[in-house]
């Protein structure tokens, strides 16, 4: 958001609580699948956005995997080892480290 704005402060680090970047993966990390966020709930979630799931006019606002680059975006990643959608955070700094930023990924 403060990117959209042309707001200049600095982000210095992201902390993913949960994270749900990509509407795409509606799978959990299967070693941490509890029951509250299991299979239909995390369709309800992404349900609840305007366009459908799988649609390819979702903005990356709403599902950060889906921006074209993350070039933009800070080199330091935190995740608990507990979120259940871990895998997705990592695969997400990984898809950071591919422009080119060198990244700092804690888990």
């Amino acid at each position: 958001m403060a990117r959209d704005r042309n707001i200049q402060a600095a982000m210095l680090k992201q902390t993913l609580v949960e994270s749900m970047v990509d509407d795409r993966d509606l799978a959990p990390d299967a070693a941490h699948a509890v029951a509250y966020r299991k299979g239909d709930n995390n369709v309800t979630g992404w349900a609840a956005l305007p366009s459908e799931k799988g649609d390819a006019d979702v903005s990356y606002n709403a599902s950060l995997a889906r921006a074209k680059s993350l070039s933009w975006l800070r080199a330091t990643i935190d995740v608990v080892d507990s979120d259940l959608f871990r895998g997705e955070a990592a695969k997400f700094a990984i898809r950071i480290a591919a422009d080119d930023i060198t990244i700092e990924f804690h888990l």
